[in-house]
Order: C-alpha cells, then sequence, then structure tokens
C-alpha cells in the first residue's frame, strides 16, 4: 500500500478516484480512529475530539469526502 504522503497527493490531483480504504489509511496516519460504525457510515474522532464521518462506498469515496479529509491534514 501507499503511503500516506503519497496518498494526499493522490487526493489532492485526483479526488473523484480515493477509495475508503486509502481515506481511511490517510486519517489514521493522522492520529484519527474509527469510532463507530452504522450501516454504512463510519465516523472518525481525533485526539481533539474533532468529528468525521466518511461513507464506506464503491469502489470510491465521493469528492466532498476528499475534501474535508484534505481540510483536515
Amino acid at each position: 500500500m501507499a503511503s500516506a504522503k503519497k496518498l494526499i497527493d493522490k487526493m489532492q490531483r485526483q479526488p473523484h478516484g480515493i477509495r475508503y480504504e486509502e481515506a481511511k489509511k490517510v486519517l489514521e496516519s493522522v492520529g484519527y480512529k474509527v469510532t463507530s460504525k452504522n450501516g454504512s457510515h463510519r465516523n472518525f474522532r481525533n485526539a481533539d475530539g474533532d468529528l468525521l464521518t466518511l461513507k464506506e462506498e464503491t469502489p470510491t469515496i465521493k469528492k466532498h469526502y476528499v475534501d474535508k479529509i484534505l481540510s483536515r491534514v
């Protein structure tokens, strides 16, 4: 799997082509952890209490989720 830095670069270049697993790896690399699962939605929270909800979609997640991740990285 690619490093988190390479995945962030990929998110910036092509935000429509990011898989859930890639987004999860980036979030975990900056301190977020999955705190709950509800259907297809996953809640990620960091030590400061910031909450981010992602929908686990196939094959790729939507661009607005990628934008939210990039704004927090």
